[in-house]
């Protein structure tokens, strides 16, 4: 008895989304991902140049070479981490990335991360918890009160507690 695997039936071979560190070559793809929050007023405007200075902050997600996600990080304070870019065409791209940028506050002794966004439903169901923004004053101090956006900002700041280097959550 011998068995045939119809061309529609025979699986398909898709490439694998892979996180890693963002490179210069990567700049016009995180900008033009950003693109669409930017437009809705859910993401601040970033230029080239920004975000070539910070680049050390982001990762991006891959699949096929070509650029499908972006996520960044950076420590506002020695204990607290913010995530500031994040997106993706999924949400499984978007957890790997959410995840990774997490990791990397933690290796860096970050106790904290936090998000502002308009999707808080999402992110609570990640383990994050809605808080006052001014909970994080570097933030507020540094960008919120100079943001031309401040009068008409819709976004909230979510938390969530990070494992320590040994692993757990802190407490």
């Amino acid at each position: 008895m011998s068995l045939s695997v119809s061309a529609e039936d025979a699986p398909v071979a898709t490439p694998s989304t892979v996180i890693g560190p963002a490179h210069a070559s990567d700049i016009d793809a995180i900008l033009r991902l950003v693109a669409p929050q930017v437009e809705a007023e859910e993401a601040l405007p970033r230029t080239p140049h920004a975000v070539a200075r910070q680049l050390r902050d982001y990762v991006v997600a891959r699949c096929g070479g070509r650029v499908v996600g972006a996520a960044s990080v950076r420590l506002v304070d020695a204990t607290t981490a913010e995530v500031g870019v994040l997106t993706a065409g999924t949400s499984t791209d978007e957890d790997g990335l959410l995840d990774a940028v997490l990791a990397d506050a933690a290796r860096l002794g970050a106790r904290e991360a936090f998000i502002m966004t308009q999707r808080g439903e999402r992110f609570a169901g990640l383990g994050f918890a809605r808080t006052q923004t001014s909970a994080f004053p570097a933030k507020r101090d540094h960008d919120c009160l100079r943001c031309a956006r401040a009068p008409r900002c819709r976004q909230q700041a979510w938390t969530r507690p990070l494992p320590s280097p040994e692993g757990g959550l802190r407490g």
